[in-house]
């Protein structure tokens, strides 16, 4: 991982609860989910988070916003970033080369769907797996 590079602001509310806004770069070395070749992956996102000090609280936030509650009052900013990184590693990790190869990996009586359709090629594909 490249050094990561995080700005923004704390803000703290009336209310005392704490609005945490920051911007995040970074470069994170992933591995490629077909073949575990090393991957880059440059990471350029801002997050939003809400401290709150007690369970209480988070009735004032909607479902959608994201709300801590700051234990002893502190907030963890490495621990925050850090989360937000993991959050921006996608699903489906290809290296360039796995990226523009046309073909799906294959061997010895199996290979891999091209893609799953619909939920019946899902189930099916899950019965192959556990049989």
């Amino acid at each position: 991982m490249s050094p990561v590079v995080v700005s923004g602001l704390i803000s703290v509310e009336s209310s005392g609860d704490a609005l945490l806004y920051a911007k995040v770069k970074a470069t994170l070395t992933v591995p490629s989910t077909r073949s575990l070749v090393p991957v880059t992956l440059a990471c350029d996102f801002d997050f939003t988070e809400f401290y709150v000090d007690s369970k209480a609280a988070l009735n004032r936030y909607d479902a959608t916003d994201v709300v801590i509650v700051a234990e002893d009052g502190v907030i963890d900013l490495d621990t925050a970033v850090a989360d937000n990184l993991l959050l921006q590693i996608p699903m489906q990790v290809l290296s360039p080369e796995e990226q523009k190869a046309q073909t799906m990996p294959k061997g010895k009586g199996w290979e891999s769907p091209a893609k799953v359709t619909n939920r019946q090629t899902l189930n099916q594909l899950i019965h192959v797996l556990l049989s």
